[in-house]
């Protein structure tokens, strides 16, 4: 049984795999609507740090029936929290999908956006802060 939840999910991860595929595209040849879900990709994809860049792209980069165990497995090798690659994974995901309208706010701890310095927050703590998990990339000094 589809839901309406699991079908904007289905979409937003059908945009992220067209993006990643097509990034150096040229959008003026694309139809309409490949258009906006190319450009709802983009904007996000342009406020996210190259860590969870990577993420993305090793996840919407990698054939469907792999994606997971990819994560998981990049993850192990590099000590990296899975917890964290998902959490930003599924950011992403409803990210593009209020980008693009499918949904009025993205729910996952409640982001409201992702900043240019890498960070994701929330009204009060970063996913990092969320996780316990703050790598170079995420502290900043004061």
């Amino acid at each position: 049984m589809i839901t309406i939840a699991n079908y904007y999910i289905s979409y937003a991860d059908h945009m992220w795999r067209f993006y990643i595929r097509h990034m150096d595209a040229d959008i003026a040849e694309m139809s309409t609507v490949s258009r906006a879900n190319w450009s709802a990709c983009h904007s996000v994809y342009a406020t996210l740090n190259q860590t969870a860049r990577h993420y993305v792209r090793i996840y919407y980069g990698t054939a469907w029936s792999d994606a997971n165990t990819a994560v998981q497995t990049w993850c192990a090798e590099h000590g990296a929290d899975p917890a964290v690659a998902w959490r930003i994974i599924r950011a992403a995901q409803n990210r593009v999908a209020e980008v693009r309208g499918l949904i009025d706010t993205y729910s996952d701890y409640q982001l409201h956006r992702i900043q240019y310095n890498g960070t994701i927050k929330t009204d009060t703590k970063t996913v990092a802060e969320m996780t316990g998990h703050v790598n170079q990339t995420d502290q900043t000094e004061e």
